[in-house]
């Protein structure tokens, strides 16, 4: 028999189950993505019952890496915040000054990838577009909504080798009353050495992430 090229690449693939093993009575499937065949993933859903700021207590640290270690996708915890100068003392999320999505995500980088440079950010509107809701859905007039998508390049080096890493997020702004609160439920990172990047397969793994 013939094996078409979308059979041959769903051969090359496997989907992945991140599992939430502590917020439910039994370990839950919290979401799905598709690695490649010959990958191994570890990590699941972590929760952070240290904050009151509901948005932060669910967390990804999940990844998966090639067999030599060298390429890697992984899905980091999300953050919500008040943009600081805005924040209302009944809302127990933090003040950050984060006003843009390249902003936070530098903040990642900084936290994350400490010592890394930054060499390159991206403005993502499709990523954007596709969480902006439909004119005329939003529940409150008085809310105000501004969705950001981004990604950003850097470079670093790790056990001699130099990597190239794309992370990306969505950002969810929305303004009421004054109060402005920021928010990405996750935050992607794709890695390989230099020169072996290959930006549309870190595309295809990010897409293919979905919640359950």
């Amino acid at each position: 028999s013939v094996v078409t090229p979308v059979e041959a690449r769903a051969e090359r693939l496997q989907t992945a189950t991140i599992t939430d093993a502590s917020g439910f009575a039994t370990p839950m499937p919290a979401a799905t993505i598709e690695i490649p065949a010959s990958w191994r993933a570890q990590g699941d859903v972590v929760w952070n019952h240290a904050t009151n700021c509901v948005n932060n207590k669910m967390r990804f640290e999940w990844r998966a890496r090639s067999r030599d270690d060298l390429q890697g996708f992984e899905i980091m915890p999300g953050y919500s915040w008040q943009l600081a100068g805005t924040q209302i003392q009944m809302n127990p999320c933090p003040a950050q000054p984060f006003r843009s999505t390249r902003q936070f995500l530098e903040a990642v980088v900084q936290q994350r990838r400490a010592g890394a440079q930054v060499l390159q950010y991206r403005d993502r509107p499709d990523q954007a577009a596709a969480q902006t809701p439909l004119a005329g859905k939003q529940a409150n007039p008085q809310i105000h909504q501004r969705v950001e998508g981004g990604q950003i390049l850097i470079a670093y080096n790790s056990g001699g080798v130099e990597f190239r890493e794309v992370l990306g997020t969505v950002v969810n702004f929305t303004e009421f009353r004054g109060n402005v609160m920021g928010g990405a439920s996750t935050v992607y990172a794709y890695r390989a050495p230099n020169g072996q990047l290959d930006f549309a397969e870190g595309e295809r793994m990010a897409g293919s992430f979905k919640f359950d």
